[in-house]
C-alpha cells in the first residue's frame, strides 16, 4: 500500500471509530469509585510488539509483589507476542488475541469463566477492539485504565496522562497500574525476566558457538563483545546497511584492543542485508547470529553482551532490562518515550522531522566513543554461565 493510500485509510479508520469509541464508551459509561480492597482475580491487557512486552515484565513483576502469590493474575496480548509470555511463572494463564473468530469466540468464553474482579488495561492508546475485548471478557471486573479521553467513561478509574512524548512509557505503564502496584518499584531488578531454563540453556549453547573461550594471550578474557542489530521494522528508524558497513569499518580497527566480537543480527526478512555486511566486512571479530526460533533465546543474549548496538526497537529494550550499555539512534520525537531506560547509553536523534538514515556515520562514531569508557567487559565465565542464579523470584 503506498503512502497515499495508507493516509487515506487512516483518514477513515479516525472518521468511523472515533464516533464508535464515543458510542461505546457511553453504553459502556460507569460511575468513578475507589479500587477493591479484596482482590482475588485480576486480568491484565497490553497492546503491542515485542518491544512493549518487555516494558510489561517490571509492571507484572510489581504487580506479582503487590497482591501476592495466592491472587490469579491472567495476562491478554495480541498474537504475535504471546511468545514472550509462555510458562512465565509471573503470572497464571495468557490470552492471546488473534484475527480468528472462532479462536475469539472460546478465548472470550474462557476468559469469562474466570469472573475477573479487576482488569488494569495497559492498552496504549484507544483501542476499539481491546476495549471490546474487556467488556466481552469481564462483563462484571472494576476497571482500571489511562491514555483513553475518548474511552474514560468506561473505566471505574482513569490516569490522565501528559502527552505521548514528554514522559517515558515505563513510566506510564506505572502510573496506570499504580491503582493495584501501589508505590512498588518496577526497575530497580536486573534482569527483568525470568525465562524457563530451556531457554537458557538454547541461549548458552548460541553464546558458545559465537564467543567460543578466548584463549590467552591472543584474546583477553575481559574483551568486550557488541551485539549489532540492522534492523528497526519500520523505514525511518532504518539505517543503510553501507553506513553500517562504513561504521564498523572504523570501529573495528580503533576498538580491536577491547572488542572480541561483534555479533550481527537482524530480523528473517533483514537476514540477506546482514549476510551482505558480515561478507563485506570479512573480518574474524564479526559473526552473524544463526536465526531462532524463539525471540526469547535472542533476548538472552543481549543479556550476555557488553554493548548492543540497534535503533530504536525490541533489542533496546532488552538491553534496559539486562542492565546493558547501549548505543542507539532515533527519530526525534520518540527519543524521550523510548530511551534506553535507567541504563549507560549514547543515544542519537535524526534531525527534527527526518528519519534516521540523516544520522552520519561521525555521528555514530562518537556515540561510540562516548560510551566505551563506560564500558566494563563482563568476565568470560560470567558470560557464559546461565542468568539463572539472577532470574526474578
Amino acid at each position: 500500500m503506498g503512502q497515499a493510500g495508507k493516509l487515506m485509510k487512516d483518514i477513515l479508520g479516525w472518521w468511523f471509530r472515533r464516533p464508535l469509541k464515543t458510542l461505546l464508551a457511553r453504553l459502556a459509561s460507569v460511575d468513578p469509585k475507589a479500587y477493591p480492597s479484596h482482590v482475588e482475580r485480576i486480568l491484565v491487557v497490553r497492546e503491542g510488539g515485542f518491544g512493549d512486552i518487555i516494558l510489561l515484565f517490571p509492571i507484572l513483576r510489581a504487580l506479582r509483589a503487590s497482591v501476592g502469590p495466592d491472587v490469579t493474575i491472567d495476562v491478554l496480548v495480541r498474537e504475535p507476542v504471546a511468545g514472550l509470555l509462555a510458562d512465565n511463572t509471573l503470572i497464571d494463564r495468557l490470552y492471546s488475541k488473534g484475527a480468528n473468530l472462532r479462536r475469539t469466540v472460546g478465548t472470550i468464553r474462557a476468559m469469562r469463566q474466570r469472573r475477573y474482579q479487576v482488569v488494569i488495561d495497559l492498552v496504549s492508546s484507544p483501542s476499539l477492539s481491546f476495549a471490546l475485548w474487556i467488556l466481552a471478557a469481564a462483563p462484571g471486573a472494576h476497571r482500571v485504565g489511562g491514555d483513553k479521553a475518548e474511552l474514560r467513561r468506561m473505566y471505574h478509574q482513569h490516569v490522565d496522562l501528559p502527552p505521548r512524548p514528554s514522559i517515558h512509557f515505563m513510566e506510564r505503564l506505572r502510573r496506570i497500574a499504580s491503582f493495584a502496584i501501589g508505590d512498588a518499584p518496577v526497575h530497580d531488578q536486573i534482569p527483568w525476566f525470568n525465562w524457563p531454563e530451556s531457554v537458557r540453556r538454547q541461549a548458552g549453547s548460541v553464546w558458545q558457538s559465537l564467543v567460543p573461550t578466548p584463549q590467552m594471550p591472543d584474546h583477553p578474557p575481559r574483551q568486550a563483545v557488541v551485539l549489532v542489530n540492522l534492523s528497526a521494522g519500520q523505514p525511518q528508524r532504518t539505517w543503510p546497511v553501507e553506513s553500517y558497513r562504513r561504521l564498523l569499518t572504523l570501529l573495528i580497527a580503533k576498538y580491536s584492543d577491547r572488542v572480541y566480537r561483534w555479533i550481527l543480527t537482524s530480523v528473517p526478512e533483514d537476514r540477506p542485508k546482514a549476510a551482505s555486511l558480515a561478507a563485506a566486512l570479512d573480518r574474524p571479530e564479526v559473526v552473524l547470529l544463526p536465526p531462532q526460533s524463539d525471540f526469547r533465546v535472542i533476548i538472552e543474549l543481549t543479556g550476555r553482551v557488553d554493548l548492543v548496538f540497534t535503533p530504536d526497537t525490541s533489542l533496546l529494550h532488552a538491553a534496559s532490562a539486562y542492565g546493558v550499555p547501549v548505543v542507539a539512534f532515533f527519530v526525534a520525537e520518540k527519543v524521550i518515550s523510548w530511551a534506553p531506560w535507567k541504563i549507560p547509553s549514547a543515544v542519537v536523534p535524526a534531525p527534527e522531522g527526518l528519519p534516521v538514515s540523516a544520522i552520519s556515520v561521525a555521528q555514530m562514531e562518537a556515540a561510540f566513543d562516548r560510551i566505551m569508557p563506560q564500558l566494563n567487559a563482563k568476565p568470560h565465565s560470567l558470560r557464559t554461565q546461565s542468568t539463572a542464579a539472577h532470574t526474578n523470584p
